[in-house]
């Protein structure tokens, strides 16, 4: 992955200073786009001399493509001024009128762009103006018969090929772009094909764990990365053989964090592969040494409800992020084994484990299943406190599937217990969220103000 994403970026840089070419082909996927993309803003920010104009739009028509460009580096400009004036600075130039004009040619009004914005660069020898025109989506033979027209046709040189840089798409298996330019003996054009698919950056990672020039450490890292992978290709026996070395490696430089989080992927693997009890084991063994981790700078525990000294070490600053996926992980796995009550406690700790984490998303969900837990072992009143409090906790946040979801979890206790006015108080709330989620702007007072929840019937049908 390292190396695919530098030589990305070594090409690319290479491309903007060279004086020969000015049309870069880069054959790609759709999923290869936004790395791309990505890469050209880290090299924005390296290069503040050089202009970077990236338009990921969908190709319709070279018209209404190069109009809609014309249009966007005009209100690009618009607020570059705005930000010039408030801080003093001359505005602009604006673009002459021909850019927009309705008789001009497609071609003709992205050259009329790159004239006026090479009068902006204050070293013209070292820097220059690069358009980004690559769709995010695949598209039509249209769009690369227009990139076709911005090479060197019949050995003429056009003057903004000396500081303008094109880069565009290519399709990455027939490479229909450039071979027609090289049928067509044009020139000024570069090509290279990019591949940032899970298949090539596992190979590309791959080589990285193997090559002996690159850190330790780093290698690990690709490592711990290719275990995961093969995770989510259900190879969980290569997976666990990767998190095992990982494990050692980790126990050797006396990182346990890293150790747990080892044996929370060996734990999913045996999950997923039907092995509950043994993962179960497993997430048990993560949170003792996640728990157990000693911090770089020793905190203090929080005082017991007593006031008096906790004995217990803090725990690493590192460790809650950890900790709550191993909880969450061991609350599920004793659901599926029908350890309800251990269930209810693992989830209990992961919703304060969430908290300590700043993660309300995490802590709601975390108390959903804490109130399931509590439900399949038949204490109601539990059960009731959990969503209720994961109510609240939704509420904070605006999470509103979340809130819906505990909300009709609510209502379906009520009605059980035939207390029905308490069903139809859940039911206005369910109707409050679903209209908060379609009205984001408005804050539950107002909506309440402008009664957004209807009356919810009884169960003999007149209003509760």
């Amino acid at each position: 992955m390292r190396r695919a994403l530098q030589d990305t970026k070594e090409n690319l840089t290479e491309f903007v200073q060279q004086g020969d070419y000015c049309l870069l082909l880069i054959g790609t996927a759709d999923n290869d786009v936004p790395w791309v993309l990505k890469i050209q803003e880290q090299l924005a920010s390296e290069t503040p001399g050089t202009l970077y104009f990236s338009f990921p739009d969908d190709f319709v028509t070279k018209e209404s493509y190069a109009l809609e460009i014309a249009n966007r580096l005009s209100l690009l400009l618009a607020l570059e001024n705005e930000q010039r004036g408030a801080d003093g600075r001359d505005a602009l130039e604006p673009f002459p009128d021909s850019m927009l004009a309705e008789k001009t040619a497609p071609k003709q009004r992205l050259l009329v762009a790159f004239k006026h914005m090479i009068e902006w660069l204050t070293d013209p020898s070292e820097q220059r103006v690069v358009m980004t025109v690559m769709p995010l989506t695949e598209p039509p033979p249209a769009y690369y018969q227009f990139m076709s027209e911005f090479a060197i046709h019949h050995g003429v040189r056009e003057a903004w090929m000396d500081n303008g840089r094109i880069i565009a798409r290519d399709e990455r298996a027939t490479h229909v772009t450039s071979l027609s330019l090289y049928d067509a003996q044009a020139d000024g054009m570069l090509a290279f094909d990019v591949n940032f698919s899970t298949d090539a950056m596992a190979a590309s990672m791959a080589q990285d764990a193997v090559d002996p020039s690159l850190p330790l450490a780093e290698r690990m890292q690709n490592y711990l990365q290719l275990a995961m992978i093969d995770m989510s290709y259900k190879r969980y026996d290569e997976s666990i053989q990767k998190y095992v070395v990982l494990y050692e490696y980790y126990a050797r430089m006396e990182a346990p964090l890293m150790q747990a989080l080892c044996i929370l992927g060996v734990g999913d693997c045996l999950r997923l592969a039907g092995q509950s009890a043994t993962a179960l084991e497993k997430y048990q063994q993560g949170l003792a040494l996640g728990l157990n981790a000693k911090s770089p700078v020793p905190v203090a525990a929080p005082p017991l409800a007593d006031g008096s000294p906790n004995p217990n070490p803090g725990l690493h600053p590192s460790a809650p992020p950890i900790l709550l996926n191993l909880l969450l992980a061991a609350g599920e796995t004793s659901m599926t084994l029908g350890r309800y009550a251990d269930s209810e406690s693992y989830y209990d700790s992961a919703s304060r484990m969430a908290a300590r984490c700043m993660n309300p998303f995490a802590a709601a969900d975390a108390l959903e299943r804490q109130g399931e837990a509590a439900l399949a072992r038949g204490d109601h009143g539990a059960a009731l406190g959990a969503w209720t409090n994961a109510d609240n906790v939704a509420k904070s946040c605006k999470y509103y599937d979340r809130r819906e979801s505990v909300l009709t979890r609510q209502k379906q206790l009520h009605e059980g217990a035939h207390m029905y006015p308490k069903a139809a108080e859940a039911q206005r709330e369910i109707e409050l969220v679903r209209y908060l989620r379609e009205h984001p702007e408005m804050d539950a007072q107002a909506a309440h103000a402008a009664g957004a929840t209807p009356e919810a019937p009884s169960p003999g049908g007149a209003p509760a």
